[in-house]
């Protein structure tokens, strides 16, 4: 936006031009001949323009500029966002998987110790020692492990696919967590230093500062269009000619000897102003103000 414009145009490269006029005068008095004219025109002519220009004072070129390096900004910003989420996604979603494995290895060792059990009521039961009760308190028990070992086997599934989904993985691909869970850490901080954490690793905050930010320079922005602007302009124009208009028919072939050319050179200071738009600009402004 700082640099000039160069624009280059051409009108005809070459253009010819071929035409005929025919004029008819009426006789001078009774019983005359009228007079009728015919002329030709054969021409090729060629223009070439050039125009630079450069606006020396543009209100709105500044807060444009701003606004765009803050639009830059925020995109970068949110693929920041994007690429945090799909890391910590994809770290939830193993966290849960290694629950999952756990629950499922719980859940087996649940399931043989009430198999055990199970046995043992039954054997005590036969033997005269154990009451009826204790058996089918076994039986249920056995019934109650083998149905958290199936919910656990379920959420470890269910877990795998999400993470493949995460990860992009092909449907034939099914991913399983190579660690076993355990302990990462401790969180040491804080509630206060939590929360300013928060505030300071938060991109979704920066994002809300850059939008105001581009607010504001479109409002600056907006007033620019009720404001003057000064631009140096420099037109270069030449033209070229061969050929003839106006020739007499009955004269002569035209002579495409006979040709003009000229050029010209213009350098000078535009001035636009749009002194009044109805109120228009101050109620943008106002708008991305708000």
């Amino acid at each position: 936006a700082w640099y000039p414009t160069i624009n280059l145009s051409a009108n005809g490269l070459p253009q010819s031009l071929s035409g005929e006029t025919y004029s008819f005068v009426p006789p001078a008095f009774e019983g005359a001949d009228p007079t009728i004219t015919r002329t030709i025109a054969r021409q090729q002519s060629a223009t070439f323009q050039a125009t630079a220009q450069w606006k020396l004072i543009d209100p709105a070129r500044v807060p444009q500029i701003a606004a765009a390096r803050d639009t830059f900004e925020k995109a970068r910003n949110a693929y920041l966002i994007a690429l945090r989420d799909a890391r910590l996604n994809s770290a939830i979603q193993y966290f849960s998987l290694q629950k999952a494995d756990e629950g499922v290895r719980i859940g087996k060792q649940s399931v043989g110790q009430s198999i055990v059990s199970l046995r043992d009521a039954m054997a005590r039961f036969q033997a005269g020692v154990a009451t009826k009760l204790e058996v089918l308190e076994a039986e249920t028990q056995l019934a109650r492990d083998k149905q958290t070992l199936t919910k656990y086997l379920a959420d470890q599934s269910k877990g795998r696919r999400e993470l493949a989904s995460s990860l992009n993985l092909p449907q034939d691909i099914t991913p399983t967590a190579a660690s076993p869970a355990r302990v990462l850490g401790v969180w040491q901080p804080s509630l206060e230093e939590s929360i300013i954490a928060a505030y300071t690793f938060r991109e979704e905050l920066d994002l809300l500062i850059l939008d105001i930010s581009i607010n504001n320079s479109n409002a600056n922005s907006s007033l620019a269009a009720i404001q003057p602007v000064l631009s140096l302009f420099d037109s270069f124009t030449t033209t070229k000619t061969q050929g003839q208009s106006g020739v007499d028919a009955s004269s002569s072939n035209v002579d495409w000897g006979n040709y003009s050319w000229s050029q010209q050179n213009a350098v000078g200071l535009n001035v636009t102003w749009n002194f009044f738009d109805g109120g228009r600009a101050r109620a943008s402004y106002r708008y991305n103000k708000q």
